[in-house]
């Protein structure tokens, strides 16, 4: 125990770094670094923080499944527009995260490499999403994803537009996720030829549901407004309603590829969790394939 403990007024910090800079990734590419970005201009960037009086500059260098300041075959690099900047680096083999590190070290800098692990910036309705409450997301990780958001800035999508992301394929990501193959979608497929096609969607959750008030769970897939599903999650069957009420009045005004869910407690498993979906009524004026593969899942905690 420190002896100062018992003294407040002797009280000092330990060790002799005070300032703490933390890198948004998307602000400071945005609001800071040219298109293109030199090395240069990292090296620049890296002495204003210095001669700002920083002791420690951290890079946020990966999020939600991507890379972001450099670039590995081992992973999804972030295909958003603000980080295509970096890509003249990167494609000459030059690693923006290394100069930044090596610049931080040569002005006397400690360097954190950051991994961010509550980011997301895709919630359909951030206002639903006030303090306390978590997400869990697992949307289809597909090279089509980032394209088409790339192209657009956040809240700046068409209206409708987010309707459509998840469905606009990329044909180069193919039907298993990334072009580079490092990172497999989760899908369910439903064949409209056969009488009431079933499929499985398995997920990871790590929620103590005594410690939850409510949890809600929506789909989305290829789904025309006629399609009827039955959803089970592990073996217990859930009814469509809002955010965990009664209130269906959503359903008619939602689109039509989209469903949510009320999550029972006693359904919900700590860790591995399978949501079986089945196609009870088709569109009678529809054919082909429904392919599910978003899933969002909402807990608000005790």
């Amino acid at each position: 125990m420190n002896p100062s403990q018992n003294q407040p007024g002797e009280i000092t910090p330990r060790g002799t770094r005070r300032i703490y800079f933390v890198s948004d990734p998307s602000s400071i590419a945005v609001g800071l670094l040219p298109d293109p970005t030199e090395a240069d201009d990292l090296r620049r960037w890296v002495d204003m923080v210095a001669d700002s009086g920083v002791d420690i500059f951290q890079q946020d260098a990966y999020h939600k499944g991507c890379t972001i300041y450099w670039r590995s075959d081992q992973f999804q690099y972030d295909p958003r527009r603000q980080h295509r900047r970096f890509l003249k680096m990167l494609d000459a083999g030059v690693q923006p995260l290394q100069v930044l590190l090596d610049q931080s070290h040569k002005r006397g800098m400690a360097f954190v490499a950051g991994f961010r692990m509550n980011d997301n910036h895709e919630l359909r309705d951030p206002l639903r999403v006030a303090d306390g409450e978590r997400h869990y997301v697992f949307d289809p990780p597909e090279e089509n994803w980032g394209e088409v958001l790339a192209n657009h800035s956040e809240g700046d999508l068409p209206e409708g537009g987010w309707k459509r992301l998840a469905w606009e394929r990329d044909a180069k990501a193919g039907p298993d996720g990334w072009t580079t193959g490092a990172v497999k979608a989760v899908r369910v497929v439903l064949d409209r030829s056969v009488p009431k096609p079933s499929g499985e969607y398995r997920f990871r959750l790590y929620e103590r549901m005594d410690d939850v008030v409510q949890a809600t769970l929506l789909l989305r897939g290829s789904l025309t407004e006629e399609d009827e599903v039955e959803v089970q999650l592990n073996g217990v069957p859930m009814a469509p309603a809002l955010l965990g009420t009664s209130d269906t009045s959503y359903m008619a005004n939602r689109p039509t590829d989209l469903r949510w869910y009320p999550v029972p407690a006693a359904a919900m498993a700590y860790g591995e969790n399978e949501l079986s979906i089945t196609l009870t009524s088709g569109d009678p004026e529809a054919s082909g394939e429904i392919v599910i593969d978003e899933v969002e899942i909402w807990v608000q905690p005790k």
